[in-house]
């Protein structure tokens, strides 16, 4: 944890953190924002 964040006192928060930018992010590119304007609705 400490190349990324905190590994002292806070490293439970920083690690949990980390791990929520990483899933949101992936979450982010994998929405289908181009097949609603595709469908014609």
């Amino acid at each position: 944890m400490s190349r990324y964040g905190d590994d002292g006192t806070y490293w439970k928060e920083s690690a949990k953190m980390l791990a929520t930018t990483i899933h949101l992010a992936s979450f982010r590119k994998k929405s289908p924002t181009s097949k609603r304007s595709e469908s014609g609705r």
